[in-house]
């Protein structure tokens, strides 16, 4: 292996000796071997390092903080371990396919691309939630290509939408060159923020003006009980309350107007954080009708998962009144309507009609919610929006834990595009 090798995957992890296994071993069974192995070790209690010993010997190089760190803090302790010359974060509890480092190397050789994310599927474990999705992957609609997009366009979706975006660049999808990630930490003084895979994502794209995007799963997301990003969509459980905690600040949530623990929130204080710091962000505005309606989306997921939300709605409803009345008005007709057209109900309410759509019209989640009354299909900024997520249960593809679907991701990505072609 060279000095520097063109990939350093690192794996930042804490206490999850029983789950660090597959991720490694997914490293380890590349078909391409220009890479460095780190893990980075935030202060675990369990035999973690013991598991990278067993499981990568010399291949891996392990260090540890010098002390518990919150996630961002950690992450950027983690970046310092890099030597590669593009980096990525692999989750300790997630998965590569076989070919995703010679994928991505083939995109970065042809286009000299500075970023390069793909596309991920998501692996429900065998203990999820859901009993029906329960050892099942599942993919949002991909089309196999390679695209290159420019990153002003991306950043006003990012802070449009103020939801999660598993298509955007988000250093756990993606990889990234070492200097262009080190330069802009050096202007802005840190890259990682409260939700650092999405502060990631709009400090990076600022220092480039393209980056490239493999829309076919090359990695897989696991959903596991112990995962602080599925908790804190579906059931706000301990793994989010502990990477709370680690922040040691009561009031994490400074800068949005509704203060309640939704993911809405989280990504958009991590935009807000990204903007007093990086200049070049500042030209891109929060869309507020867009925040509180999946702020409110976020209440009901949790809700449905069997979370007590009644003091967040409350709260939800005090600070929504406190907004400006064309704010309050248009979030409120579409949350009032339900089953109704929301542009009738609108049209009693108010006499300008034009203004609700334009709202509508802009926001994707309101486009869908109104397609979805309409018994329209559902339209977005993004064509696979109008399409249905592919499930395939492990029995089918032949899988029992997330490393053996990782192994067989290229085969049932294949399988996926084949059965979309011939429809």
């Amino acid at each position: 292996m060279a000095q520097e090798p063109l990939f350093s995957v690192v794996v930042p992890t804490r206490n999850r000796a029983h789950l660090i296994g597959g991720a490694l071993a997914s490293v380890l069974e590349q078909d391409f071997d220009d890479y460095e192995l780190v893990v980075s070790d935030n202060c675990s209690r369990d035999n973690t390092a013991e598991v990278v010993r067993e499981v990568a010997g010399e291949r891996a190089r392990y260090v540890r903080a010098p002390e518990s760190l919150s996630m961002p803090d950690h992450w950027e302790f983690a970046i310092e371990q890099a030597r590669g010359r593009y980096v990525t974060y692999l989750c300790d509890d997630d998965a590569l396919s076989p070919d995703a480092l010679s994928r991505i190397a083939d995109v970065i050789k042809t286009t000299g691309t500075k970023l390069v994310a793909a596309c991920s599927g998501i692996y429900h474990s065998a203990d999820w939630m859901h009993e029906e999705l329960r050892n099942v992957v599942s993919f949002t609609p991909f089309t196999g290509e390679v695209r290159e997009y420019q990153s002003d366009p991306v950043i006003r979706w990012l802070f449009g939408s103020s939801r999660l975006v598993m298509e955007a660049p988000r250093m756990l999808n993606s990889f990234c060159d070492r200097e262009t990630i080190l330069r802009v930490r050096r202007e802005a003084g840190r890259i990682y923020m409260l939700s650092p895979d999405y502060s990631f994502a709009v400090m990076s794209l600022t220092a480039m003006p393209s980056w490239h995007y493999i829309d076919k799963p090359l990695h897989v997301a696991g959903f596991f009980p112990e995962s602080i990003g599925s908790n804190n969509v579906y059931n706000r459980g301990e793994p989010v309350e502990e990477y709370v905690r680690e922040f040691k600040d009561p009031e994490l949530i400074h800068r949005v107007p509704f203060q309640g623990k939704v993911v809405t929130n989280y990504i958009t204080e991590t935009y807000l954080m990204c903007q007093e710091i990086r200049p070049a962000l500042r030209n891109f505005e929060i869309d507020w009708d867009q925040y509180f309606l999946s702020c409110w989306n976020d209440l009901n997921v949790l809700e449905e998962n069997g979370v007590d939300v009644s003091a967040d709605r409350e709260l939800f409803s005090r600070t929504l009144a406190a907004q400006p009345r064309g704010v309050r008005e248009r979030v409120e007709t579409v949350i009032a309507a339900g089953d109704e057209d929301p542009l009738e109900l609108w049209g009693r309410r108010h006499p300008f009609r034009a203004a609700v759509r334009r709202t509508i019209n802009r926001s994707p989640l309101l486009a869908n919610f109104e397609a979805t009354v309409r018994g329209r299909k559902p339209r977005g900024e993004h064509p696979k929006e109008a399409q249905k997520n592919a499930y395939i249960p492990g029995t089918e593809g032949g899988f029992t834990n997330i490393l053996e679907c990782a192994r067989r991701l290229p085969e049932l990505t294949s399988a996926v595009l084949a059965k979309a072609a011939h429809r």
